[in-house]
């Protein structure tokens, strides 16, 4: 009985420890394969936007700048054949530049929580996000972006929208590194996915 009661109060101490907080952790980097399908006469521009929302009592270990740096590493292993220029985030809502492809990412989400506070910081990017109900008592992490794609190479106009969203939930057995462990989870499939649609986006009809 008083060891069933040491659970109980081991447990309440930790649900008031991590609640009402979101925590961000900076992602692993990621090797991703380069796509060779693209030549240096192929202009590729790239505005990567964080629109995620915190408050004070966020735990941000990874600055926005570090994020979108690793969006950039990403594109830059992908596309790397390619001529690629990075725009600063104001242009993310500038008209897509003719003769180029254009590739615009929102991250909407990239954190983790404990229970519902995971909703924190979602920020809005343009898209149209459904998330669900997030379990109590558990890590939840959340990866969520927007990705808008233009074609406007020789004389085309495609225009592809999509949204990416994944989440983990995860019981609190390891405290910090379970919720580590979640949000680089969402982050790798999030990337996986995102890469997908920007190459599906590119095949040739």
């Amino acid at each position: 009985m008083k060891k069933f009661l040491m659970l109980i109060c081991m447990l309440l101490i930790a649900n008031t420890m991590y609640a009402q907080k979101l925590y961000v952790w900076k992602p692993k980097s990621q090797q991703v394969t380069l796509r060779p399908f693209y030549q240096k006469t192929d202009t590729i521009d790239i505005v990567v936007y964080d629109g995620r929302i915190f408050n004070k009592k966020c735990i941000v270990k990874c600055t926005s700048e570090e994020l979108v740096n690793e969006f950039y590493d990403v594109f830059n292993q992908a596309y790397g054949n390619a001529t690629l220029v990075m725009h600063d985030a104001t242009e993310y809502n500038q008209k897509a530049f003719p003769n180029h492809i254009t590739i615009k990412i929102g991250i909407a989400a990239f954190s983790a929580g404990f229970g519902s506070d995971i909703q924190v910081g979602i920020g809005s990017v343009g898209g149209s996000f459904s998330y669900g109900l997030f379990p109590k008592g558990q890590w939840n992490a959340l990866t969520a972006l927007y990705v808008r794609v233009y074609d406007k190479r020789d004389g085309k106009n495609t225009k592809i929208q999509k949204e990416v969203s994944h989440t983990e939930s995860k019981p609190n057995m390891f405290g910090y590194a379970t919720a580590k462990s979640a949000l680089n989870s969402t982050y790798l499939r999030a990337i996986t996915e995102m890469l997908l649609i920007i190459d599906n986006s590119m095949l040739e009809e």
